[in-house]
């Protein structure tokens, strides 16, 4: 049973969001059929790190570690995207290679494929 005080709380933030609009949320309510794409190499050492940083900036991408061979000293990431927010992925992949290196294996604009499910 949910007391009217937590009711109306919650009413009220679900109200605060439906009124607040960055040009970045408009944009993404247009939604692109544009997806950037990169491969990054990077130390074994640096990678939790910068997963760290793709997990602070949620919903920038989608990401996953490629297969790796055991021992091996680095980690392929595979980022995907909508490409209205590639700006912000690029910000993140530059300051992070200020701190370590980052070695770009792909970087390209692919289509988006609509699931139909």
């Amino acid at each position: 049973m949910t007391c009217k005080c937590e009711s109306d709380n919650l009413t009220f933030i679900l109200n605060q969001f439906e009124y607040k609009s960055t040009d970045l949320e408009g944009s993404m309510l247009k939604h692109s059929s544009q997806l950037y794409h990169f491969v990054l190499r990077l130390n074994k050492e640096d990678s939790a790190f910068f997963y760290f940083q793709l997990e602070a900036n949620e919903g920038i991408c989608f990401y996953s570690t490629l297969p790796y061979e055991p021992h091996t000293q680095y980690r392929d990431i595979d980022l995907k995207g909508d490409i209205l927010l590639r700006n912000e992925i690029l910000h993140i992949i530059d300051s992070c290679g200020d701190k370590f290196n980052i070695e770009v294996l792909i970087d390209e604009i692919i289509a988006d494929q609509k699931s139909t499910i």
